[in-house]
């Protein structure tokens, strides 16, 4: 399965909530539906796209803007939404109850299950069959906003 971005996936409150934040026109990277987002440090109240070394996400946008253009970004930001990921390599049962990075740019971004330099990603379960780019359940374990607790 190609990279396509994350999907908001459930919330225990019901649908997941989402945000409006904006994007500066003085960031030259896009952002995609889809694509994990950062509070842009440069220009506080303002989102950008995150990296695979970002070390806190705020979450998930639900719409794209494009390179150097002003514009609302609304985002999955509660630190409780869980997201479905494709991996970059075999989902496996093994992987779920770890922290895991995340990779890739604007429009293919996937859960790097071999990464754990950030570890910004915990795995809550199998979305789909466990294998080559199989899709998991994950949460933002290292949220701007504060984390959950995670349950075992």
């Amino acid at each position: 399965m190609a990279a396509k971005g994350f999907t908001a996936f459930r919330h225990p409150e019901g649908t997941p909530p989402v945000r409006k934040y904006l994007h500066s026109a003085s960031d030259s990277g896009a952002i995609a539906a889809g694509d994990m987002v950062m509070v842009d440090d440069s220009y506080p109240g303002y989102v950008k796209i995150a990296l695979s070394d970002t070390a806190v996400l705020l979450g998930v946008a639900q719409n794209a803007c494009a390179a150097s253009t002003a514009g609302d970004i609304y985002v999955y930001d509660d630190p409780a939404t869980e997201f479905v990921g494709t991996c970059t390599g075999t989902s496996a049962q093994a992987l779920i109850n770890t922290d895991v990075d995340i990779t890739g740019a604007t429009g293919a971004m996937e859960v790097n299950e071999a990464g754990t330099t950030e570890q910004v990603v915990h795995i809550n379960e199998l979305y789909d069959n466990a294998g080559t780019n199989g899709q998991v359940v994950f949460v933002i374990k290292r949220h701007f906003k504060g984390n959950v607790p995670l349950t075992a």
